[in-house]
C-alpha cells in the first residue's frame, strides 16, 4: 500500500518480525528469512531504528521487505514509487527488477516510467474494466502507444 503498515513505535526489525509470524514463520525459518529481507533491501544498518524515524524511501522499504518476508509468488504493489525523491525512486525500481524470478508482480501505476523498467505487460483499466493491453519491451514507447490510444477513441463518432 502507499502508506506503510508498520507500527511507528516498533523497530524495523520488531516490524519484520511480526510480519514474519503473520506468515507463519517460526524459529531459525523466521531469523533467516528477517536476515536476509533485511539485507535484500538494504536496511539492515537501520534494524533499531524506530520505524516512526524513518524517510520515507527507507519506510518503503520496510513495506516491500514486510511484504517480502515470507518469498510470496505474487507480490501486488499500489504506486511502490509514489513521493520519492529520484534516488529513493531508481533505488525501489532496482530492489524490485532484481526480485526472484519465482515472484510475479502485479503493479497499480499511473507512471509510466516505473511500468517500462519493472513490467513485460500493461493493462489499462478505467472504472475497473480493461480498456486495453500491451506487451512491454525495452523498445516499447508506452508514452507513444498510451497518446495514439486517446486521440484514436476521442475521434470515434458518438454512438
Amino acid at each position: 500500500p502507499q502508506r506503510i503498515p508498520a507500527y511507528a513505535e516498533l523497530t524495523v526489525g520488531e516490524n519484520l518480525d511480526w510480519a514474519a509470524r503473520l506468515r507463519g514463520l517460526r524459529g531459525a525459518a523466521l531469523d533467516e528469512a528477517v536476515e536476509a529481507v533485511l539485507h535484500q533491501v538494504q536496511l539492515g544498518e537501520y534494524r533499531r531504528r524506530l520505524a516512526g524515524r524513518l524517510s520515507a524511501g527507507m519506510a518503503q522499504r520496510l513495506g516491500l521487505a514486510q511484504a517480502l518476508v515470507h518469498k510470496p509468488a505474487i507480490l501486488i504493489l499500489d504506486e511502490p514509487t509514489a513521493g520519492l525523491d529520484p534516488l529513493q525512486t531508481e533505488q525501489i525500481r532496482e530492489l524490485l527488477a532484481g526480485l526472484d524470478a519465482g515472484t510475479s508482480i502485479i503493479l497499480a501505476t499511473h507512471l509510466l516510467d516505473d511500468v517500462q523498467r519493472l513490467c513485460n505487460r500493461v493493462i489499462l483499466l478505467e472504472a475497473g474494466h480493461k480498456t486495453a493491453e500491451h506487451e512491454v519491451t525495452t523498445a516499447t514507447n508506452l508514452h507513444a502507444y498510451f497518446q495514439r490510444r486517446a486521440t484514436a477513441q476521442t475521434a470515434e463518432p458518438a454512438a
